[in-house]
This record gives structure tokens, sequence and C-alpha cells, in this order.
């Protein structure tokens, strides 16, 4: 079987002459013939590699297959390759010329070999039919392509403007072996004939044609992008420059027509131009020869220079000698090698200077004297932000005296280079003074003085940024992104000489700090002989300096350390871990003493190794470990038993003991008023006091114990019945009311105590331990001075703080701490007012717990502080989302808190106005002074309530001394006045006072039209309860806030 190809521009109208033509040809050479025909050109490109027996080919693909053995065998009569170029508007100046992307459709391109190259733009097609679109939409103003294809275009504009004869023909090229034999049985086909060498010949020749054109084209291409461009500058000179292109001109500053007629040497710096001369003189004479200049100093037009390498040779221009010049700037590039020049000097004053102005005087010098800039200074800011500056040389004119810079961005004096710098702590650049809109509050000062540009350069020191570094070039765009990488090695070089500065003094005072330390401080050799001692080792020892450098430390040897000591020693040490341990050493007298020491090897640089001993004297320490062993079950400040050692001894009476007997935990009340008011000193004597009255009050065999800080406990064992723990309470009550009289002071202590009774409430130290102090909290929880005895309803009331904790524990854990709003509106006009935070629990499931389910374990747990700092950031959440003021209870232990206190004065000064802290009643008396100072802090931002007044902690009077906005009356109140008048004018006056000394007045509880009616009546300003608003969650304040638009 016979594979036959044909060119796909014969099929492009169909292929029924070829599907004859293949079968003709079947029987003559008595074989089948396949057909074999492309959907496009793309695809006969692809498939030239196959293997065809005959091949129907353009001019193109017969030199391809021709280099590939295949032969010229037969040609159809009459049949010439030719190509139209079609158009719509006659010839332009400039014109775009589509065809398909194929060569032998380029060949067409020849019909342009005496048109200017430069005028011509080629667009490249995927077909003769998108050509045809193209030039038909004015897209391109020609088209070349086959003349069958302009047949489906016939009724349009287009017009044939020439036809191009390629002097060609299609070959049937065919395999070279079966060359004769299907040539033969082609010519016995009709208008077919022969085809042989001459045929192909023309076709390399069209193809020589055609890569001459090409190569006219390419190198007329490559002409024009050197001659354009963007950063190579290009100069032509006879007598005078005859060419010179745009980016020489701009690199120069001159307009073309300036330069045009001048003498070349015109653009060369003044002490070049000499050498120049001779050069041009042997150009203009004809004489051949290429020069390069690597580095030349060429001048602008302004009188300033710039760097250049240059590349020069003799040329024919317009029929006479000329000079050719390619001209290329290295000014940043020089800039750069002046950098890092610069940076060697850095690096030169790093080693010469001890003190850091010293080392930033010498690189101010080196940089305006080696690299030439117009003025450099170091800034530092102080305490107000302001810059002001260590160092500073060059040409400054009293520049620093006239402008301020800022590192504080709110001001425009923060916002340039230098402030940027500091604040941000990276290297800022201003490329140019002129155009640069952040320099507006210094361009006129520096424009004044020449700095073009400038750049800041941050100094940073163990992390934070002390210094910047200003520079200012006489030049605009001396300082630009691609100097960034040296600017920041430039940084990192005077960073590590501050920073090596700073070590060497640090290693100064450290010496000194090891010489006056109490410490023994030794260092040896690898070998073990002593190289430092410090005046510690010396004293402790007894020997002088002199006698112990270079000795062993064997001399402090005392015998009673064994080989197996020493052996773990040297191989711990060796292995490079330290040894730590308590040496028994021998002083020069021979008395022994104790060192607590430890002894680390130290590689040194270059591998050498030191082994560094540090220790103490524990000789001392040794003597009191009696005495420390005491410590262990009495408490040192009062000489009391301490809890353990009182455990032990109730234990052992326990076991043998029948009767009756009371455990007694006892904790002062108002201790931490006292150390926080009067110190610590005072606190301590209190609490002797106390011991000493307790030992002397109860029996020489009743058990006094200090179990706490503020906590004592008493065994009161035998007693003859239970009752007798009554008598017992009430006689710590009667010691304790006694002033304690201290420093001139009389000072009055309160107390709680609780109380479980043997064997009634346990039969163990830690079950009695454990009911008293549940009878103790409960007793705190009743006030000051109450004492309680166990009882199971206390068992179950802790049991309730068992529960409590772990619902907290859960709330802190999964973050299930929530609030829910209740209203209070203004009376005046019924208008929302504000919203009072609730606290809430919701869990997963959505159950909800109220405070009184775990509020009173709350404020003395564990969990307060991680409660506070959630609630605050709720808080602030919720500020940010709503526009009415919201209320906050705090409680007494958190008030107290200053920590909390001060994260809530600064969440009321984010937020002004928008924030109500409600405190009770009873902190106001608390601490007054504190109390007013804290509530005139808050009031700067935020509002003060003051919630239940009225519940019998202050007066009236008390109340208009303190700084508070709104007095919030108890809910019992407002449900008493219906049934009560001495209720209803109770509520009546505190309306009217607190209205008279300037406060706000909010009645709680309304829950009736009436009691809305009378408060109204009253003139009172606020109104919260069930009548007016339930609590509600959030999602449904937001819509309440909505309604009221």
């Amino acid at each position: 079987m016979l594979e036959f190809a044909v060119c796909p521009h014969d099929t492009y109208k169909g292929v029924a002459k070829w599907i004859k033509f293949t079968r003709e040809l079947g029987k003559l050479a008595e074989s089948e013939v396949k057909l074999i025909t492309f959907s496009s050109f793309r695809e006969e490109r692809e498939r030239l590699e196959e293997s065809f027996d005959i091949y129907y080919a353009s001019p193109s693909i017969a030199a391809e297959l021709y280099k590939k053995g295949y032969m010229p065998a037969a040609k159809i009569r009459e049949q010439e390759d030719s190509l139209l170029l079609v158009g719509k508007e006659p010839p332009k100046e400039e014109y775009t010329v589509a065809l398909a992307d194929l060569k032998a459709v380029k060949y067409g391109l020849l019909a342009f070999e005496r048109i200017d190259l430069g005028k011509i733009r080629v667009l490249y097609t995927e077909s003769h039919e998108e050509t045809l679109q193209l030039v038909d939409s004015g897209v391109a103003d020609y088209g070349i392509v086959y003349e069958e294809n302009l047949e489906s275009w016939k009724g349009r504009e287009l017009k044939v403007i020439e036809r191009i004869n390629l002097g060609t023909s299609h070959l049937f090229m065919v395999k070279g072996e079966r060359v004769v034999d299907i040539r033969d049985k082609l010519l016995r086909l009709p208008k077919v004939v022969p085809a042989g060498e001459e045929d192909i010949k023309k076709v390399f020749e069209l193809e020589k044609r055609f890569e001459k054109l090409l190569k006219r084209w390419e190198e007329y291409d490559i002409a024009m992008a050197v001659l354009n461009a963007p950063a190579v500058g290009i100069l032509i000179y006879q007598e005078g420059i005859v060419y010179v292109n745009n980016y020489l001109c701009e690199l120069l500053g001159y307009e073309r027509e300036e330069l045009l007629g001048k003498p070349a040497e015109i653009v060369v710096a003044e002490e070049e131009r000499e050498r120049i001369r001779e050069v041009i003189r042997k150009r203009l004479s004809g004489e051949k020869f290429t020069f390069t200049h690597r580095e030349l100093k060429f001048r602008k037009k302004d009188g300033s220079e710039v760097w250049t390498s240059v590349f020069s040779s003799t040329i024919l221009y317009e029929g006479k000698y000329a000079g050719f010049v390619v001209v290329i700037d290295i000014t940043k590039r020089k800039r750069l090698e002046g950098l890092y020049k610069l940076i060697r000097e850095v690096n030169q004053a790093i080693t010469q200077s001890l003190l850091e102005e010293e080392l930033f005087e010498r690189i101010c010098r080196a940089l305006t004297e080696k690299m030439g800039l117009r003025f450099v200074w170091v800034g530092k800011p102080d305490e107000n932000g302001w810059v002001r500056p260590v160092v500073r040389c060059g040409h400054e004119e009293g520049y620093l005296e006239k402008v301020r810079i800022s590192v504080n961005p709110e001001v425009p004096e923060g916002r340039g280079p230098t402030g940027t710098a500091l604040r941000e702590g990276r290297i800022v650049i201003n490329p140019d003074t002129k155009s640069n809109p952040a320099m507006g509050p210094w361009r006129e000062e520096m424009l004044k003085r020449g700095y073009l540009s400038s750049c800041a350069v941050p100094i940073q020191v163990e992390g934070e940024t002390v210094y910047v570094l200003n520079l200012y070039a006489s030049e605009p765009y001396f300082f630009e992104e691609e100097n960034r990488e040296v600017l920041e090695e430039l940084k990192g070089d005077i960073e590590f000489g501050l920073s090596r500065m700073r070590e060497f003094r640090n290693a100064l005072i450290i010496s000194k700090a090891l010489e006056l330390t109490n410490d023994w401080v030794l260092v040896t050799d690898r070998n073990g002989n002593i190289l430092y001692v410090n005046d510690a080792v010396c004293r402790i020892s007894g020997y002088e300096r002199e006698e112990l450098i270079g000795k062993n430390p064997r001399v402090f040897k005392s015998g009673l350390h064994d080989e197996a000591f020493y052996k773990k020693l040297w191989e711990t040490i060796l292995s490079g871990k330290s040894f730590h341990a308590v040496f028994v050493n021998r002083k020069k007298d021979g008395e022994l003493f104790h060192i607590e020491q430890t002894i680390a090897p130290v590689e040194l640089p270059g591998g050498e190794k030191r082994f560094v001993s540090v220790g103490r004297d524990i000789t001392r320490e040794l003597e009191m470990s009696e005495e420390i062993e005491k410590l262990k079950f009495y408490d040192a400040l009062t000489g009391l038993l301490n809890l353990s050692n009182l455990a032990l001894k109730v234990s052992e009476t326990l076991k043998k003991g029948e009767k009756a007997g009371a455990l007694i935990v006892l904790d002062l009340y108002n201790m931490a008023f006292i150390n926080k008011n009067y110190g610590f000193r005072v606190g301590d004597a209190v609490l002797k006091e106390v011991a000493n009255r307790l030992r002397n009050t109860f029996r020489d065999y009743d058990l006094v114990a200090k179990v706490g800080g503020d906590e004592f406990a008493l065994f009161i064992y035998p007693m003859r019945k239970r009752e007798d723990a009554l008598i017992v309470a009430e006689k710590l009550k009667e010691v304790l009311a006694q002033p304690v009289e201290i420093e001139n002071m009389r000072l009055t202590l309160g107390m709680n105590a609780g109380v479980s009774i043997f064997p009634s409430d346990g039969r163990t130290f830690h079950e009695l331990y454990e009911k008293a102090s549940v009878a103790l909290h409960a007793a705190k929880s009743e006030g000051e001075n109450e004492v309680r005895f166990y009882d199971e309803e206390m068992e179950r009331k802790a049991e309730g703080f068992v529960r409590a904790e772990s619902l907290l524990e859960k709330a802190v854990r999964e973050r299930l701490f929530v609030f829910e709003f209740q209203p209070y509106f203004r009376l005046k006009d019924m208008g929302v007012a504000g919203l009072e935070a609730l606290l809430r629990i919701r869990e997963r499931d959505g159950t909800l717990h109220y405070p009184s389910e775990f509020i009173d374990y709350l404020e003395n747990s564990r969990f307060l502080r991680d409660f506070e700092n959630s609630s605050l950031e709720e808080l602030r959440r919720l500020l940010e989302k709503f526009r009415v003021p919201i209320s906050l209870n705090v409680s007494a232990r958190s008030f107290r808190n200053d920590e909390f206190m001060d994260k809530l004065f600064g969440l009321a000064e984010d937020f002004p106005g928008k924030l109500v802290v409600e405190i009770t009643e009873r902190l106001l008396v608390e601490d007054v002074e504190r109390t007013k100072r804290i509530l005139s802090r808050i009031r700067e931002f935020a509002k003060v309530a003051v919630d239940d007044f009225g519940t019998g902690y202050s007066s009236l009077a008390y109340l208009k001394e303190l700084p508070v906005d709104i007095v919030k009356i108890d809910m019992g109140f407002i449900r008493g006045m219906m049934e009560s008048e001495r209720d209803r004018a109770l509520v009546e006056v505190i309306v009217e006072f607190a209205g008279r000394i300037g406060m706000e007045s909010l009645a709680e509880g309304v829950e009736t039209e009436e009691q809305l009616r009378i408060l109204k009546e009253m003139g009172c300003t606020y109104a919260q309860g069930f009548y007016l608003a339930r609590p509600m969650p959030e999602e449904k304040v937001e819509e309440l806030l909505r309604d009221e638009g």
C-alpha cells in the first residue's frame, strides 16, 4: 500500500479531485493508495516527521522533504505558486500585514523587499480565514493569502493590491529509492509533467532570497532595539554629534537639539577631554579600532557627573567615517562600590573605638569624606519622642536647629524617614526630596542646603532601636532600593560594633562583680592548674592570690572525700557536663569549711578548654541545720506549732482519747488592711501579740498553732461536755476584742472562728480540721466576729461549693460565661438609658445557670482572675457594639484588686462615657480614702453607681462626700412604698437628695404601672424592672435598640 499526502492548501476547497487522483494512481500502480490529508497547516507541520511514499508539497515543505531524502518526481502542468496581497485602503507610510504563521505564506513578505522595514508590523495568524478577518475588520492593513482563499470573501470590500509570483510550483516528492517507478506512474496521469533538480533549485533560490530578507530584517530590528534600549545610550559623531538617542539625552539632562552639532567631547568630564579628543581624531581619519572605557566620567548639563562604561568603534555613517559610542550608566555600581569601601572603613572604626560616640564620629566623618555625602548625623529620641542629635558631620548650616523631627506618627514631623525608621526598625529611603510628599515638613530647609535625597538607618542594640543614622546626598536618587542590601550590611556592622562595645563594658562590670561577690569563683586550665581566683576564694580559704595562681585545687583537699568522688568529678567534667556537690575543704590554717560548688567545662574559640568553679560557703548554714530542722515543726514568727506539727500531736491524742474535745480554726478579720496600711512589720507584731494572748489564755496542755498567714488553730482537750466549746468561743472573742497597742497606735482586731467537736464531728484530725474550716467559711459569710459550730447544713453548703467549683472550672475552660442585659429607662421620655450586664453561665446544651448557683464561690476562688479577664474582653466587644452605656457590677474583691482596676480604667478610657461601674454601699465605707481615689479616677471617663442604696451601710450625709453619679434604690423599698408610707418617704428623700447634690437616681425592681407613675412624680431619673423589661440575651438587645431607632 502507498501513502499519499497532500498539502492542506490544495485540500482547502475539498478533496474530491484528490480522491479521484488517488484512485487512478492506484490502478496504474496496481496497488492500494491511501490518501492522507491534513486539517490544518499546524497538523501538517506536526506530522512532518512521519514517512510518506508520495507527498504533494508546497515549496517550503518540498525543501524540507528534499533534505530528508525525498526527490522531486513530477508537478502539475501550468501550476505556479503565487500569493495575493489584499487590503481595503491604498498603501500607507506605515502599515500592519497579517499572514498565516507558515513558511510558504511568509514568502509573500518578499513583496516588501524594497520597503523601509521599520514601517512594517507583521501579525501572525492561525489560518488564512483569520488573516482575512483581521483585514476586513481593520485590525490589519493588508493580508497575504493564497488566491483560492479569497474566493470565499467575494463581495466584500477586499481588493487585490498585488499578485506575488514565487516562481515555484507544488511538487510531487517521492522517497529516493522509488522515485523512478512512481514518477513513471504519475506521468501517465492527466496534466502531470516531469519535475527535477531545476524545480527544487528554484525552491532553494526562493529560500535563499527569503533568508536574506529575514537577515536584513533581523539586523534592522536589532539595530533599532539597541538604539532605543531603555538603559543604553547611543551617540554617533563626526565633526560634531550627528545622532544621540533618547536615553542618553535623558541621562545627561539635554534636549536632543542641544547636542546635535556640538563637539563629542562636550559630554565627558573636563579632565577626560584631552584623551577623548585624540580618539576622535583617529576615528574621523578612518582608523578602524574598538575602544572600551570601563569607567569614564560624563558631565551632565547641570554640571554634575555620572559614571559610565563606554564601548566605541569606527563606522561609516552616510558615506563618511564616524565614531559609534555605546554608553552604559554605572553610577549606581560606583555608589555600591563606595558603600562597600565605606563598610571597610566602618569595620576599621569599630576595631579602633571604645565609646559609642567615638564610633559614630568616625562613621559620620567617613560618610562625608569618603562617600561625598552632604550631611550625616546620628539621632536619639528624648523622653518626649523628639529626635535629638548625638553626632553630626558635614554641610549642616544650622539645619537641625531649624527643623523638628519626632517618632510620633500622629504628628506630621513623625512621618518622615527618621521617625519611621526609629518607630518601625527598618531602613527608610527618601529618593527625591522635591517630589516625595512625606518630606513636606522639611522640604524647604533641605532644598536650601542641597539635600536632594536622604536615607534613615535605624540602629538597634539588644533588640531595641536606640539610634538612627541619617544620610543626606546632594543629588536625587542617590539612595535607591538597589542600595538597600549594602545599607543593611552597614546597619548590621554598626550594630555589631555597638554590641561588641557593650559586651566589653559588661565584661568589665562582670569582672568587677566577680571580685566583689561573696561567692567562690575559681578558673583552671584543662590540666587543673588555677588561672584565676576572686577575693571570696582568698577570704574563705585564707590563702593569698599569689599563693594559689598556678597551683592545683588539691591545695584545699581535706582528705574527707575518697578517690571515687574525685574520679566521678573528672569523668563528669571531661564529658562536657557540669559536676555539682558539697566539697569539704581545708583552709590554710587547717580549719574545715564547706563549699556547695558547681564545676563546669567551658570551651573557648579554637577549642581550648577551661574549668569554671562557682560555689558558696555553706559552713554557717550547716551549723544552723538544727535550727532549720526545728522550723519544720514550728512557726518561725510566733514560735507556735505549725499545721503539720499540730496534726501530728492531735492525731496522737485522738488515738488514746475518749473524752470530748474541740478543734477551733480562727481567722483574723482585717489583717490585710493592717498590712497594707501600716506595713508588714506592724502586721507581724500584731500576729505575735495574738499568739501570746492565745498562749497565755488557754491551758498549758491545750494545743495552740499558727496554721496559715492570718489563721490560728486551738485544740481544746479534754472537755467535760460539748457545751464547754461555747465558753471557749466566748473567751476567744473577749481576748481578741481588746485593742493591740503597737508604736503608739491602738489597732482593733476582728475575727471569725469555726468549731468542730470530737468525736461527734470526726475521729481524725483531717476530719475535724476539714469541718472546722467549713464552719469558719460559714462564719466569714455572716460578718465580723462570728463563730460557727459545724453542722450538717454547712456540709450541704460545702457540697454546693464543690458543685460550684466544678461548674466554674467548666465555664472557664469552655468559655461559658455570658452576659444578659436588663435595660433601664429614662423616666422623662421612657427611652433606653443603658443596660445592666448580668452574669450567667450558659452550657453548650442551652442550660442557663444564675449567679445564685456560683457567685459566692467565684468571688473567693482561683477562677476569679480568669473570669475578670474574660469579662473585660467581652465587655470591650459589647461597648463597641452597643450605642448605649453598659453597667458592670464590681465585687468587693475585684475592687480591692489593683491590677483588675487598672484594666477597668483602661477600658473606661477607651470608651469614654459608655461605662457605668456599680459598687455596693459597703465598699463606700471601707478604706474611704482609697475608695475616693479610685472612684475619682473612674469618673474621668465613666460613671459610678451605688447599688442597693438604703440597705444600711451609708447615710445621705456621707453620700454627698463621695464621687458618685447614680444612686440605685434597692427594690425592697420600691416594693414596700406601695404599702408603707415610711418606705415611700424614704424613696422620695433619696430621689430628692440625689437631685440636689447633682446625682441621678435609679429605681430597681419596678413591677407595676402604679410604681412607675409614683416614681415619675417624685422626679426619679431612671427606672428598671420586670414591668419595663426583663433580662435579655444580646440578640434581643439588638432588636430593642433597633426598634427604638
